[in-house]
């Protein structure tokens, strides 16, 4: 058993050597497979080499001007036979040939330049004819019409889908934007409405009659449940008549007047029901001093004295629910 064990354990150890034996080889030839460069398999490898050569660009040859002084250029004599002549007919000179002047050899010399497609520059060749004239605008062939023309120039052009014609109402759409816009809009449309009219001033409240039968929307009127039930009081709206101290003094005789006639009464009621009077009477008298010792001008010229007619009219108001609300503890004037 000891031997059979023993011959196992050495045919293990034999396999495990072999395989890595085998992967150290593999290992090898893989790197030296890699690492290996061209030249190792054979002889050695030259690059060939790549001159550059730059070809000057031959120039024109200018059209040499002959000088002022130069003799002129003559051309040497042709003889001309004629081939009808007979051989015994007797021959005659030339014709004398005739000089050249200087410009039309400098016109020949130039004559292979301006025969070219190309300018010396690389432009196309325009002929003279074909120039237009200074100041003219090429239109397409065969378009004489301006309808045409219109149509060619606005091929590519859009029409605005939506017909938008402004109308008298524009000013009094506020622009979608942020706040800011619209603050800066608004500034703007007000500086354009004051140097056409003029300063803006405050619109009088309405100087009409108060019906509560005939009010549109009843929860804006007083209650009895909210304690301002004088406000629907059925008297006429009434301005302040004196803003230097008068319009109070007329509220606190009428506060005055009540007192007497409602002797009778309890006084724990009466002082309740001149709560609201006292307090309209107090900012009456706030407007007053305001406007008596220097208030602001354009605050005095338009906040002031409509405050002041709304706590007078307010005041009034309380005093007549006061009177009715007593009944009949409280003697006739």
């Amino acid at each position: 058993m000891n031997t059979f064990a023993s011959v196992e354990r050495l045919d293990e150890r034999a396999a495990h050597g072999i395989a890595v034996l085998s992967t150290l080889a593999m290992l090898m030839l893989a790197t030296w497979l890699l690492t290996a460069r061209p030249e190792a398999g054979g002889g050695r490898r030259t690059l060939s080499s790549t001159r550059v050569y730059f070809v000057e660009r031959p120039t024109r040859p200018q059209p040499a001007q002959a000088p002022a002084s130069s003799p002129r250029f003559e051309q040497p004599p042709r003889l001309v036979e004629s081939a009808a002549v007979s051989s015994n007919a007797p021959r005659t000179a030339s014709p004398t040939p005739k000089r050249s002047t200087p410009a039309q050899v400098a016109s020949a010399a130039d004559a292979p330049t301006s025969a070219s497609l190309y300018t010396p520059d690389g432009r196309v060749r325009i002929p003279d004819a074909a120039r237009a004239p200074p100041g003219a605008t090429a239109q397409p062939p065969g378009q004489t019409d301006e309808r045409a023309l219109a149509e060619a120039r606005g091929i590519l052009e859009r029409e605005n889908p939506i017909d938008y014609r402004p109308t008298r109402f524009e000013e009094a759409w506020a622009s979608d934007g942020n706040l800011l816009q619209r603050a800066d809009d608004a500034l703007a449309k007000a500086f354009r409405r004051k140097k056409r009219g003029g300063p803006a001033t405050a619109r009088p409240p309405p100087d009409v009659a108060t019906n509560p039968a005939l009010h549109e929307n009843l929860a804006d009127l007083g209650s009895e449940a909210t304690g301002d039930a004088y406000k629907a009081a059925p008297i006429r709206f009434e301005k302040a008549p004196d803003l230097q101290g008068g319009a109070s003094r007329r509220i606190e005789a009428g506060i005055g007047a009540l007192q007497a006639r409602a002797a009778q009464c309890a006084p724990g009621q009466l002082q309740q029901l001149l709560v609201p009077v006292r307090l309209h009477l107090d900012e009456l008298k706030r407007n007053e001093y305001a406007l008596a010792h220097g208030a602001d001008p354009l605050r005095a010229e338009q906040m002031i004295p409509r405050a002041a007619d709304s706590a007078y009219d307010l005041a009034r108001r309380a005093l007549w629910y006061a009177e009715h609300a007593l009944g009949g503890c409280v003697q006739p004037a």
